[in-house]
């Protein structure tokens, strides 16, 4: 299961949104390859054609978590502190980039 912090569950309401929770690979040195971090972002009317996701809800909220990404026992996404006219932005605690064997 995945919650929803209160502040985070309070914007997705008034946008009427759904949560998108992606796994962003940044190049580094050649040797290394690439580092995998967790994105959440807000997206409205969110669709899924190639079922490369797994749906999730939470209060009425839905939440789309890419199946490259693994989903801990205590999941949750929150509203991180932001600045003025750029808007909202989430972080995502208890989900991480699945492991791959090398």
């Amino acid at each position: 299961m995945i919650a929803i912090e209160k502040s985070a569950l309070k914007v997705a309401k008034e946008k009427q949104a759904e949560f998108v929770i992606n796994v962003v690979k940044t190049p580094v040195c050649c040797s290394i390859g690439a580092i995998s971090t967790v994105s959440a972002e807000l997206c409205r009317k969110f669709q899924d054609p190639n079922q490369k996701y797994s749906a999730y809800s939470f209060e009425g909220v839905n939440i789309y978590v890419s199946n490259e990404l693994e989903v801990k026992e205590k999941a949750s996404i929150y509203k991180r502190a932001g600045i003025p006219g750029l808007g909202h932005f989430f972080g995502v605690r208890g989900i991480i980039p699945k492991q791959r064997d090398i």
